[in-house]
């Protein structure tokens, strides 16, 4: 591993640790959430793409490799540096706050009955298109615009409620969860692999197959 894997690691843990520890502060729903869950990462993505690409989430990187856009061995990578990263920065937290963090701000996954299972993935998946679909159809664009974009996404995922499409930070938080003596539901943890990476494959395939339309619609109106 070369010095700039090196860096693009470093810059995708260092990204997933201080975005957990920042959401942690963003929990409380609503607008207030979506409006900090979107500036959060703007300002890591605007910090850290030039880096990595500023993914910060394992749904990001496994979506873009399903895709092509990312090599396999880079998206495992990429993929534990994250989940690394939100560990580190559930512990923080929870070092810095003592267990006035729990429950409400760690083990945040939850156990998910039966009868919410459909809208439970239905919501994550329609969070993770939008998000991934932002990293998709802002690629190769000004750092400055891509990054709204992607906070812009994140935001209205956190909107809608779907703040678990960061699948790093939901098991970093039930790590830290599980580590401080808390109960985690394990078993239902699934979901947030499953939802979020339906939607984010489909939005890596389905965003720039819309996108390569809209030339030819417009040649075909004039």
């Amino acid at each position: 591993m070369g010095p700039n894997s090196i860096s693009r690691l470093s810059a995708e843990g260092l990204g997933t640790l201080l975005l957990t520890y920042t959401l942690a502060f963003a929990s409380a729903g609503g607008v207030d959430t979506a409006i900090a869950s979107a500036g959060a990462l703007a300002f890591l993505y605007w910090l850290l793409a030039g880096a990595s690409g500023a993914h910060l989430n394992p749904i990001v990187s496994l979506s873009l490799a399903v895709r092509g856009k990312l090599g396999w061995v880079d998206a495992a990578l990429y993929t534990v540096a994250q989940l690394v990263g939100a560990l580190l920065g559930g512990l923080l937290l929870w070092a810095s706050a003592g267990d006035a963090v729990k429950p409400a701000f760690l083990g945040t996954s939850g156990e998910v009955a039966s009868g919410d299972l459909v809208k439970a993935l239905v919501g994550l998946a329609i969070g993770a298109f939008l998000l991934v679909g932002a990293y998709v159809a802002f690629e190769g664009a000004e750092r400055l615009l891509a990054g709204l974009a992607v906070g812009t996404a994140f935001g209205l995922a956190a909107l809608t409620g779907a703040t678990g499409v960061n699948l790093a930070k939901v098991v970093g938080a039930d790590l830290t969860y599980t580590i401080s003596g808390g109960s985690v539901a394990w078993a239902s943890i699934w979901v947030w692999i499953v939802g979020p990476l339906v939607g984010g494959v489909l939005a890596a395939f389905a965003v720039p197959w819309v996108t390569s339309q809209i030339p030819s619609a417009t040649a075909d109106a004039e």
